[in-house]
């Protein structure tokens, strides 16, 4: 296993004065203290606490703190950007009173070992991701977009195929954030409307790119819609920030709504962290009945780049008796959404095959 460092130097950060402070880089804003202990004021107090893998993320959307309820784990992405290599034991920015060196979870589960999961260890100069088992016991730092930065979440991307979403209330301008040809070769978004992909590359001056998807019968991409997703081919590993604008919801998706489901392929983003079974419940208009899966999708896919492989969920199998969503899932060698606890986030793009 080996997710590769991605921490950053030194950097200042906003003081919210209530016991948050915001990254104005990644636009990130983040609580002071670990979960357990208490922000007087001025530092943090008491002895932090420790959960397994599943309870860190139970707390993702139940814990209010500086009048926000939005708070969740981080993944081991955005993890990454606290760490602070000019301080040790622990190498995380004096602006986190009390730190001490112990592993923090992410939200992040290994896509490989179903009972693994990524966390970060701050003892002395590292911050060094490190899969560990999911029942062991590690602190908990939540973190939430702050929608009054103008940013989002801070995506690095690896080479490849990416499949991205723009789950924020705000369309993304793309040659601006992605027309540097030394580290994108395409983009590609889908449009339900024409049943046909819209496409741009940085390689290509104005014209030329008109002429060449005129030629394939493409549109030409200039912006990613709020609550569309869109794949990006990486040829260098790059970090993008994608601005915010308030969360599009899975509810938003619902029959009627002005961001319905079309029938047939849909390719989409939410901003909130859901899971594939959660948002499928969601765009029922009257809340389903317990312990039943109701039908409002057929598929629902998104794009694992590290593994070249396909989360899968289906509502139909996963209504079925047993194991039978599961064992399909391993039949095909696709990835299991809920044994590698995978939600659906704001920087997430996923299709829907809709009835």
């Amino acid at each position: 296993m080996g997710i590769a460092n991605h921490a950053l130097a030194a950097k200042t950060y906003t003081d919210n004065g209530d016991g948050t402070v915001t990254d104005p880089t990644t636009g990130l804003m983040w609580m002071r203290c670990a979960m357990g202990q208490i922000w007087n004021g001025t530092t943090c107090t008491g002895a932090a606490n420790t959960f397994t893998f599943d309870q860190a993320n139970a707390l993702t959307g139940t814990t209010t703190f500086a009048s926000q309820g939005d708070w969740r784990v981080p993944n081991i992405r955005e993890l990454q950007t606290i760490v602070d290599r000019s301080v040790s034991n622990p190498a995380m920015n004096l602006i986190f009173p009390d730190a001490i060196q112990s592993g923090v979870w992410s939200a992040s589960a290994d896509t490989s070992l179903s009972d693994v999961a990524w966390f970060m260890h701050f003892h002395n100069y590292g911050g060094t991701g490190f899969g560990g088992y999911k029942i062991s016991g590690y602190q908990v730092r939540l973190v939430r977009s702050d929608t009054q930065s103008g940013k989002g979440q801070t995506l690095i991307l690896p080479m490849g195929w990416n499949l991205l979403g723009n789950g924020w209330n705000q369309s993304l301008p793309v040659a601006e954030l992605l027309g540097d040809k030394t580290t994108i070769t395409t983009v590609w978004k889908w449009d339900t409307a024409t049943s046909g992909w819209q496409f741009y590359t940085p390689s290509m001056i104005t014209q030329e790119l008109q002429n060449y998807a005129a030629s394939k019968n493409f549109g030409v991409l200039n912006t990613v819609g709020a609550g569309e997703g869109f794949w990006v081919n990486v040829k260098k590993p790059f970090t993008v920030t994608l601005p915010n604008g308030g969360a599009i919801l899975s509810v938003d998706f619902q029959s009627g709504g002005a961001r319905a489901l079309t029938v047939g392929w849909n390719l989409i983003a939410v901003g909130e962290a859901a899971s594939a079974s959660g948002f499928n419940s969601a765009l029922s208009i009257t809340p389903p009945v317990a312990g039943v899966v109701p039908q409002n999708l057929t598929t629902l896919w998104a794009w694992e780049n590290s593994k070249a492989k396909w989360y899968f969920y289906s509502p139909k199998l996963d209504a079925s008796s047993g194991t039978v969503l599961t064992d399909y899932i391993a039949s095909k060698g696709y990835l299991d959404f809920t044994a590698t606890n995978k939600l659906l986030d704001a920087g997430t793009g996923f299709w829907v095959n809709k009835p």
